[in-house]
């Protein structure tokens, strides 16, 4: 029996059973898992949120909103091919606003409302643009610095617990700058959950950067570019 036989046979047999392939079975966008990216569109910019950057002037928040989400694309969408449009949001609710912020262009950056951030308010910014928004601690210009604000998280909510005049914070900024670099660090849970603090750095300008530090009880931990384990003197700040 040759090979062209063989193959009609075959086909024969899947006709008679019932059975056929189906594309939209083989590539059933319900069985797809899709990471998204922390993102909103507005008109014909993508924005995403930026991480570790805090709007230190609420007051530069427009009171008008420039445009809101109209679907959550998360939970909604599992089609790897779906097309992003104006209005679309990976994680924000349908109904967010979205709003411009003052001094900086809106095809850049927007701002929307939380809770879960210090002064109220997320940046998301278009991805030409967010690199203006975020310093390297290494290359922070710290005799500019004005102020540090220290905030706990308390189950994703941000609790002041220092404001830090200049003086403060460069005695501050001294002991981050001696931590001991450490390549590899896991918090110890040997006297309970860590704690999580975010330390913002203002420097004048409406935009600053936060940092991380965690406290385990036995150690603290500084992350910027490298982890530094720093001085227990840092305590008077955090308790």
């Amino acid at each position: 029996m040759n090979k062209a036989i063989s193959i009609l046979i075959v086909i024969s047999l899947l006709l008679l059973s019932g059975c056929s392939i189906n594309p939209k079975k083989t590539l059933n966008p319900a069985q797809s898992s899709i990471d998204w990216v922390d993102f909103v569109k507005l008109g014909s910019v993508q924005y995403s949120g930026l991480f570790s950057v805090v709007l230190l002037e609420p007051e530069r928040v427009s009171e008008e909103a420039a445009g809101e989400v109209r679907f959550h694309v998360a939970d909604n969408v599992t089609n790897p091919s779906y097309r992003i449009q104006s209005g679309d949001a990976a994680y924000l609710s349908k109904g967010t606003k979205l709003y411009q912020v003052e001094g900086y262009d809106p095809d850049e950056l927007l701002a929307v409302e939380s809770s879960t951030h210090p002064y109220g308010y997320k940046l998301y910014a278009a991805e030409d643009a967010r690199a203006q928004f975020h310093t390297s601690y290494d290359k922070l210009d710290k005799q500019a610095i004005k102020h540090v604000y220290l905030y706990r998280d308390e189950q994703g909510m941000p609790v002041e617990v220092a404001a830090l005049d200049a003086e403060e914070s460069q005695t501050l900024t001294d002991i981050l700058d001696a931590g001991v670099v450490q390549t590899s660090f896991t918090p110890s849970r040997s006297f309970g959950d860590p704690i999580y603090y975010e330390l913002v750095i203002d420097t004048g300008e409406p935009i600053a950067t936060s940092y991380s530090l965690v406290d385990d009880g036995l150690q603290i931990a500084f992350y910027s570019s490298a982890t530094r384990i720093v001085d227990d003197s840092i305590r008077q700040w955090l308790n």
